[in-house]
């Protein structure tokens, strides 16, 4: 997968925004997605996305060979470190325990940690 597009609009720690961060690929919210991608599936597609909206991309003939260079070069995940079976608090978690906890787990901890003004995450 190169990018996200997706009809529905997704908080910053949602599953599909952590992937697409992690995968370092871009995700677009347009509520007109279906209607625009019909009959797209399977196909390479270049999409320009802009504040108000988006289109498929005009002469994008010529970078499918890059788009396929890229399609191949798969994801690299870091393995799962499961030695550790210890059961910690949202506080104690760091970004850097993303391989122990998990990334929307690893995340959380920083923003519940940096006690941001207005935002009230439980100690979990």
């Amino acid at each position: 997968m190169a990018g996200i597009l997706a009809s529905t609009f997704s908080t910053p720690l949602s599953h599909v925004n952590l992937r697409a961060t992690a995968w370092d690929i871009p995700n677009a919210g347009y509520k007109q997605a279906r209607d625009v991608a019909k009959g797209l599936d399977g196909k390479v597609v270049f999409f320009e996305v802009r504040d108000d909206g988006m289109t498929p991309a005009r002469g994008h003939r010529g970078r499918q060979g890059s788009a396929r260079a890229w399609w191949r070069r798969g994801v690299d995940l870091p393995p799962a470190d499961l030695t550790n079976r210890d059961l910690a608090m949202l506080t104690r978690m760091r970004a850097k325990d993303v391989t122990i906890y998990g990334t929307k787990a690893s995340n959380l901890g920083e923003i519940r940690t940096a006690a941001l003004p207005g935002v009230n995450i439980p100690d979990g």
